[in-house]
């Protein structure tokens, strides 16, 4: 056919022309300009798996071509195929894979289309402590709302609460008033007390719907909320004299009855043994308190049944404490972190009507010396939610907390719980504890290269079992040289086995029964298509599409039933050689796809680029 020219008339009134084999524009649906570039949108199936053609000059001319689903356009009849792409669908409609976030253990599944919005979902994570719900079968949080018993604060703890959160006695004439979070941190609560004045709380509201309100009568005895007519910086000051607050119905955790999780933020000034929170008659045996204090013999959390201590001591600056009962063992954590645990026997029976807010549980000693921003209690075992508590209150208050409970909104965690096997075979590759999930949102950001296996214990576990022959495909990229690190494989106890990885030799390799076809060496942070079969007598491996092959012995091919490892090797279900680093893509076959392989190579390079 004519070659046929194309003119790119330019705005200022110049023009450029470009003669083009007219065979590259067959199928041309749409043509775009973008800067300096000439995009042409084409959806006719090449005769050569070719993504892009960019012709040279003064401007760049690019004709994008549409890459065909492998399993549906080009090769199908895979065993099992993972991959965060559609390899199906153009359109990316078919679910791909489940991701967990680290904040508060949500989970949801994402179609190939949505891969791009992963990281936005994980980030979305801190929903207020009283609007949280229950996870549900599926692990989404679509069940009930989790109930507090109590929570006090000075912001809104729900979306829909509109009440009041403090009621505020000024020093100039103990005129008392009640205000909302708006006009706490507005300036209306100042305003009112006025220049040089200091306010003072009589009553903390309980915005739980139980009205189990936090009030001092005695003035001599309120925390200060304003100082000298500036709020004060860290909530309600406490000053470790006689200043505490009582709840008006009773308690608000009761161990002796239920499980029991507490979560606060608080500055303590250490500069005194003191009770933050206390239920009981303040007599030994107790029967629950937390205890913050400045007592070097002491230094201890929480003192909760018993005079059990345990815990190493909030530190002299902003802290989330968090503490859970399950009616065994009592838990303390700092700032997202496990700070000490102790069993107990049975608690014991309160022996008071009240809740004692920063004094011992007779309201008489032992007072809490600094401030308490926030204050949130539950009558149940709150350990799967805790992490959702934590996510929501650090970022509100500034508070760093470790790895996978991250506060900023772009530093949070996600972790792949299953890879769907797009095959259609149903042999989906998962991993149901959290430790062991490999990474696919790190701090915030989608990582580059696929799935992120730490090296260490991360694996996908699958119940397709090896067979007799079979073609392995993987895209990868390693972290490490010179060390045995799987992208997928298993083997039995007589040490038959299947795999595609990289050697502790540093090369790629691909093994069958009792022996192994190695490869080109591997060069760390760099990406490999690797291609792999194996079949009675015959064993190929195939490395960004240089292949090599050799004739074997009669392998006996894995004989006990054994899973396939993504991301490691399954030894009679014991996994070891942890990949550390990336995976894209992973396919199986239980047959021998040699003749295929270019075509195979081909779809995939032009997916990735990788050579």
């Amino acid at each position: 056919m004519a070659d046929r020219t194309l003119t790119i008339n330019h705005a200022d009134g110049g023009s450029e022309t470009y003669t083009i084999n007219r065979d590259k524009f067959a199928g041309v649906r749409e043509m775009s300009v973008d800067g300096d570039t000439v995009t042409v949108d084409h959806t006719a199936v090449p005769k050569e798996q070719s993504k892009e053609t960019t012709f040279g000059g003064s401007k760049s001319i690019t004709i994008k071509r549409d890459i065909e689903p492998l399993l549906s356009k080009v090769v199908g009849g895979a065993s099992a195929a993972y991959s965060l792409r559609d390899l199906n669908d153009k359109a990316g409609n078919n679910k791909v894979v489940r991701v967990r976030r680290a904040s508060d253990n949500c989970e949801r599944d994402f179609r190939a289309k949505e891969v791009k919005d992963i990281a936005t979902w994980v980030n979305t994570q801190t929903v207020p402590p009283l609007d949280l719900q229950e996870l549900d079968a599926d692990g989404h949080r679509t069940g009930d709302l989790v109930e507090a018993a109590a929570a006090y604060s000075l912001r809104n703890l729900s979306a829909s609460y509109t009440g009041n959160v403090v009621d505020v006695r000024r020093s100039s004439d103990d005129a008392e008033e009640s205000f909302t979070a708006a006009e706490v941190a507005d300036g209306t609560l100042v305003t009112w007390v006025g220049a040089g004045n200091d306010g003072f709380v009589s009553q903390w509201y309980d915005q739980s719907g139980n009205d189990n309100h936090a009030t001092q009568g005695t003035p001599a005895r309120q925390p200060k909320i304003v100082d000298g007519g500036s709020l004060v910086s860290g909530g309600l000051d406490f000053d470790g004299v006689d200043d505490y607050l009582e709840t008006t119905q009773g308690y608000i955790v009761e161990l002796s009855q239920n499980p029991a999780s507490v979560f606060c933020v608080a500055t303590p000034d250490n500069t005194n043994e003191g009770y933050l929170l206390t239920e009981g008659d303040g007599t030994d045996p107790y029967s629950s308190n937390f205890i913050l204090n400045g007592a070097a013999a002491l230094n201890d959390v929480t003192a909760w049944v018993n005079t059990e201590l345990f815990g190493s001591g909030f530190p002299a600056s902003k802290t989330l404490g968090g503490f859970i009962y399950n009616e065994t063992t009592f838990q303390a954590y700092l700032n997202g972190a496990a700070d000490g645990a102790a069993g107990t026997a049975a608690v014991n029976p309160e022996t008071s009507v009240q809740t004692y807010i920063a004094a011992r549980a007779d309201g008489t000693t032992s007072f809490f010396g600094g401030k308490v921003e926030e204050l949130i209690t539950y009558k149940s075992d709150q350990s799967d939610n805790r992490t959702a508590f934590e996510a929501n209150i650090g970022e509100t208050y500034g508070i760093d907390l470790p790895s996978g409970v991250d506060t900023g909104y772009d530093q949070v965690d996600g972790f792949v719980e299953t890879w769907y096997d797009q095959s259609g075979n149903g042999n989906d590759a998962t991993q149901s504890v959290s430790g062991s999930q490999p990474k696919i949102v790190d701090a915030g950001v989608l990582v580059s290269g696929g799935v992120d296996f730490d090296g260490v214990n991360d694996v996908l576990n699958t119940s397709l079992i090896p067979p007799s022959t079979a073609t392995l495909i993987g895209v990868s990229n390693w972290d490490i040289e010179d060390v045995a690190t799987m992208i997928i494989g298993a083997r039995d106890s007589t040490n038959l086995r299947s795999y595609i990885s990289q050697t502790s030799g540093g090369k790629t390799a691909i093994g069958v029964a009792n022996g192994a076809l190695d490869s080109i060496d591997v060069v760390a942070s760099t990406d490999y298509l690797l291609f792999g079969m194996y079949s009675g007598a015959d064993r190929l491996i195939s490395v960004n599409s240089n292949p090599t092959s050799e004739t074997i012995l009669q392998d006996t091919p894995i004989n006990e039933i054994y899973g396939y490892s993504i991301g490691a090797l399954n030894t009679a279900g014991v996994d070891s050689a942890f990949m550390d680093g990336t995976i894209a893509e992973v396919i199986v076959y239980a047959s021998d796809e040699s003749a295929n392989r270019e075509a195979i190579e081909a779809n995939i390079n032009n997916q990735y680029d990788i050579y």
